[in-house]
């Protein structure tokens, strides 16, 4: 499947498609990471407190190196920004976007 794709995709090329077309007849499967404006954007939209939740886990670090807890600490702080910016309830941001251990260990 890959494969064909990749054959089509270059025959498609070949041919001068434009980039839109190609898009047209074989789009990205892959998946798209949202950057933190998108994610406040969409928590803002959704009203739910579960997914400014999940987010903002899913900006926490991924390793106990001090220099990635530092990086998702400041990643988190934008995202409580980004989502104030877009309206989300002061109440939600404080009890389901902070991390007070992850502060707590970057601050170290």
């Amino acid at each position: 499947d890959q494969n064909a794709q990749k054959c089509v995709k270059d025959l498609l090329t070949w041919r001068k498609y434009t980039k839109e077309k190609k898009e047209a007849l074989l789009p990205d499967k892959r998946k798209e990471k949202l950057t933190i404006e998108k994610r406040a954007e969409y928590c803002a939209k959704s009203g739910n407190k579960w997914d400014v939740f999940l987010h903002n886990m899913e900006l926490g670090p991924k390793s106990n190196n001090k220099n990635e807890v530092i990086a998702s600490a400041s990643r988190q702080y934008l995202f409580r920004e980004k989502l104030a910016k877009a309206g989300v309830d002061p109440e939600i941001i404080n009890a389901y976007a902070k991390d007070p251990d992850l502060i707590r260990r970057s601050n170290k």
